[in-house]
């Protein structure tokens, strides 16, 4: 069978075949927090079920934090960018305009993949600080007092 030519197609098959894909793509959209979901409470149950090292602990929660934060990117991408040309396009061929996306569904899953990300760091800095012997962890305000006493006023 022949490839179809794009000027050979009409508008209904085109108006279905932009429709067909949106409709992949929002299942693709509503499918990524789920996948997040997944990742995190496999991780949430390999941290409190599994013996692991501590590095490898670090190691699962900064690997979650850039899995969430990635999901984040991606879902702006595809809902800002790819989902919302189509629907521009599916307009057009409606003779209708596209009025501007509020985006609300995709605000809340960014926002918590976000906070799932920062929390998976938070944890991770947390198990490196508790996992450090006492002589090589860092009193941080310790250094800071240290260092605005050996600085030398400036002069004037």
């Amino acid at each position: 069978m022949a490839p179809i030519e794009p000027d050979r197609l009409t508008r209904q098959e085109i108006y279905k075949q932009l429709c067909e894909e949106f409709r992949s793509l929002n299942s693709i959209f509503w499918r990524i927090p789920t996948i997040a979901m997944t990742l995190n409470g496999g991780v949430g149950l390999a941290l409190g079920s599994v013996r692991l090292t501590p590095a490898m602990q670090i190691a699962l929660l900064v690997f979650v934090a850039f899995c969430n934060f990635s999901f984040v990117a991606i879902l702006l991408r595809l809902r800002m960018q790819v989902m919302e040309e189509i629907l521009q396009r599916i307009g057009e061929l409606e003779h209708r305009p596209k009025k501007p996306g509020r985006y609300r569904v995709m605000t809340i899953f960014a926002l918590l993949l976000i906070v799932a990300g920062t929390f998976s760091l938070s944890a991770a800095m947390f198990f490196r600080e508790t996992l450090l012997p006492q002589s090589e962890r860092v009193d941080t305000h310790r250094v800071i007092m240290q260092q605005d006493r050996n600085q030398t006023p400036i002069q004037q």
